[in-house]
């Protein structure tokens, strides 16, 4: 489903939740907005054309950097591996668990996914949006170390992945803001941009690590 259909979705789904709500209608607005406005941009088109080509491309980056010989880049591509495939993990783990709670139809679609009760069971209850937030602040501190390593000057702005935490300034947890009383149909398109997050901070750290080794046969 095309994102500008999720986008409707969650428009139509907020403004149900929000039973009169005059401020949580302007924020589902808001929401709205903010996301159509992203999309027309060219920074959305290319990370949309980076994530279509993912897999080839992280294979090309994996490939040279195996047969750069250095083995201090190998661990640093194996590091940066290794946290991502655990964000993604954890990730499509909620989602499958998340779609198992539903049940699938005839057609093999997701039934009742307009309820909120699985979403608020798996994430609120059970912790797991608690866990997929320790993991990204965690994991978003281990990926800059590798790129402090190298001393390439990237700071946590400078990634994609990182959680934009302000509504905690309001006494709001992430977690909450974020998943609690969300329909499944709209928090599916929010589990892929957290995971797209994930593949494009894996991707422009191994771009990282390839131009080290132009940088390092220069030496």
């Amino acid at each position: 489903m095309k994102i500008e259909h999720y986008i409707s979705i969650l428009m139509c789904l907020t403004l149900t939740s929000c039973k009169g709500q005059i401020d949580d209608i302007n924020r589902a607005h808001e929401i709205v907005e903010q996301a159509k406005q992203e999309i027309r941009t060219e920074e959305f088109q290319s990370e949309q054309r980076k994530i279509q080509n993912s897999e080839s491309t992280k294979n090309s980056f994996i490939e040279q950097i195996e047969n750069s010989n250095s083995d201090e880049l190998i661990k640093s591509k194996n590091e940066v591996l290794a946290i991502s495939d655990s964000l993604k993990e954890i990730l499509v783990n909620s989602k499958e668990l998340l779609i198992a709670k539903h049940g699938l139809d005839e057609n093999g679609n997701i039934k009742n996914e307009s309820e909120i009760k699985h979403v608020n069971q798996v994430f609120i209850k059970e912790n797991r949006a608690k866990k997929i937030k320790q993991q990204f602040i965690a994991f978003e501190k281990e990926f800059l170390d590798v790129l402090s390593h190298y001393k390439f000057g990237f700071t946590n702005e400078d990634i994609p992945l990182k959680l934009n935490l302000f509504m905690e300034k309001e006494g709001k947890s992430w977690e909450a803001y974020t998943f609690q009383d969300m329909p499944t149909m709209a928090l599916l398109p929010v589990i892929s941009k957290l995971n797209n997050d994930v593949i494009l901070t894996e991707l422009l750290i191994l771009e990282k690590l390839v131009s080290r080794m132009s940088t390092d046969d220069n030496k």
